[in-house]
């Protein structure tokens, strides 16, 4: 199994906390997740890998190409302390935008709605 800075369901428990979503039914729940859950681990993992000093960039990325995904992780972890703090912002970030995203499509359905 794959070392993990953030798990899955803390991504699933931010995402429902954040677009106000627990009260729908849980198949509902997944659905809006899964539109949501790729994109938000790779925006996340994009922004650790901005913070990672170019010279210790390589072994880490040696590390990640054998297989050895603890170590990497470990490796991440010294050269990035806060790392699960960045992945935390970097998924917040993307929910909000989302929701902004959202309401913008509403907004419009209901301006064409209304015409």
């Amino acid at each position: 199994m794959t070392p993990q800075v953030v798990k899955p369901e803390d991504v699933k428990k931010m995402i429902v906390e954040a677009l106000n979503i627990g009260h729908l039914p849980e198949t509902d729940q997944d659905s809006i997740i899964g539109e949501l859950a790729g994109t938000l681990m790779e925006r996340a993992t994009l922004a650790v890998l901005q913070e990672i000093p170019a010279e210790e960039f390589e072994e880490i990325d040696a590390l990640a190409d054998v297989g050895k995904d603890v170590e990497m992780v470990e490796a991440i972890r010294k050269v990035v302390p806060n790392v699960q703090e960045i992945m935390e912002n970097a998924i917040k970030t993307g929910v909000e935008e989302y929701k902004i995203l959202v309401n913008e499509q509403v907004k419009a359905r209901l301006e064409v709605a209304a015409k």
